[in-house]
């Protein structure tokens, strides 16, 4: 038994594949539409093996999206982050990861889109000298911190993607320390052993310091800002009262000067 499929669906269909407008999963949130892609979305992160740097990517496993009336949570289930450390080789070594989810976001009726703020959330740990960056948003070179970072970005609608990467680096410096004392005899006259004096003199030697840095983010925010705007009603009523007011206070002037010409 033959099917057949409305010509309307396959154009539709196809209008969608070319025009790479198609995304996954959508929901209604307070005043937006989003639709975001979770089988296009990439996260990425560096391992090193053997000598080498290779790229692993999280599965579909490993990622949870949960949405709410604000926007759209990304959890890493085992977190998404990268380890550096120059204790391996006793050289700088940088590692780095990204992160790549494909969504449309358009207004309600009702309301304007003027774009959506990304809250990165995770934690890192950093030995001196080791530094890590997140997104642009953070970069710090010590400590062991939990951190939430946010930026906004304008957008009026359509197709977009959540686009950012992060760093670790392990470095490596050197520090000056002091390494003993040398006797160092000094005479104001060669030939006289009175006039000498013995003084110690410190030296000092140069040491390597190694670093390293761990960076793991736990979950990534995606929240909709809008705006309400006015009902027709509504902004009718204002433009009057504003109109009213306008005309009272041109009588009240008009007054004022007949006053005075009398």
């Amino acid at each position: 038994m033959s099917r057949f499929v409305p010509r309307a669906t396959v154009v539709a269909m196809l209008s969608c594949l070319a025009s790479g407008a198609f995304a996954a999963n959508t929901f209604d949130g307070t005043g937006f539409t989003l639709s975001y892609d979770d089988e296009a979305a990439s996260y990425s992160y560096e391992t090193t093996s053997f000598g080498g740097i290779n790229t692993e990517y999280l599965t579909p496993g490993q990622v949870s999206y949960t949405t709410s009336g604000s926007g759209l949570e990304v959890g890493f289930l085992n977190g998404l982050g990268v380890y550096a450390t120059s204790y391996t080789d006793f050289t700088p070594q940088t590692l780095s990861g990204a992160f790549h989810l494909p969504m449309t976001l358009s207004a309600a009726t009702g309301y304007v889109l003027t774009g959506y703020t990304i809250t990165i959330e995770g934690n890192y740990s950093i030995e001196t000298p080791g530094s890590v960056d997140v997104a642009g948003l953070l970069y710090a070179t010590s400590g062991i911190e939990g951190f939430s970072v946010s930026g906004f970005t304008p957008f009026a609608g359509g197709s977009t993607s959540v686009s950012g990467s992060f760093s670790a680096i392990g470095d490596i410096s050197f520090v000056t320390v002091l390494d003993g004392y040398d006797e160092v005899e000094t005479c104001t006259d060669p030939l006289d052993p009175s006039t000498c004096t013995i003084e110690q003199v410190p030296r000092y030697r140069e040491e390597m310091d190694l670093g390293e840095a761990y960076l793991n983010i736990e979950r990534i925010t995606i929240t909709p800002q809008v705006a309400a705007v006015p009902e027709p009603e509504t902004l009718a009523l204002v433009l009057a009262g504003a109109g009213v007011l306008l005309g009272l206070r041109g009588r009240g002037a008009a007054t004022r000067n007949c006053a005075r010409q009398g």
